[in-house]
């Protein structure tokens, strides 16, 4: 976990109802420590919005998209009241470059949700391409 004291002073802390998007596509890209509550990670696409991970207490986000002035790939949502410590994009390379230690922590927990959302992803891809072969099997069955 990451100790939030020296973040808290360069990032706002807000409350949000459930429903409620915190990042994604016509937002502004920021990272987010969760400090209380359930944040939902989408992945976006033409299809709707499937969920590929649930943040809590203590976990930290930031779509790749915050250090690259891309459309963000991810959309995060509120799923019940959380109270979120949202740090924006040049805050965050001035708390990188004025706290190189705690920055490498923040890094090095981002890494690992990178990594885990990798993961999450490639499952979802595989129960994709699995429900695409049944559908293609059952439509060629029904043609027979």
């Amino acid at each position: 976990m990451i100790d939030l004291s020296v973040i808290q002073s360069i990032a706002k802390i807000k409350k949000y109802p459930p429903g409620c998007v915190l990042t994604g596509d016509g937002t502004d890209n920021i990272l987010l420590v969760v400090i209380g509550g359930d944040i939902g990670v989408y992945v976006q696409g033409p299809e709707p919005p499937e969920l590929l991970s649930v943040l809590g207490t203590g976990d930290v986000f930031a779509d790749p998209a915050l250090m690259q002035n891309k459309h963000a790939l991810y959309t995060t949502k509120t799923l019940s009241d959380a109270v979120v410590l949202l740090l924006e994009k040049d805050a965050a390379v001035a708390f990188i470059r004025d706290e190189p230690a705690l920055a490498f922590e923040l890094i090095k927990h981002l890494y690992l949700r990178l990594d885990k959302t990798a993961g999450d992803l490639k499952s979802l891809l595989v129960r994709h391409d699995r429900e695409q072969r049944a559908e293609r099997l059952k439509s060629d069955n029904l043609q027979m």
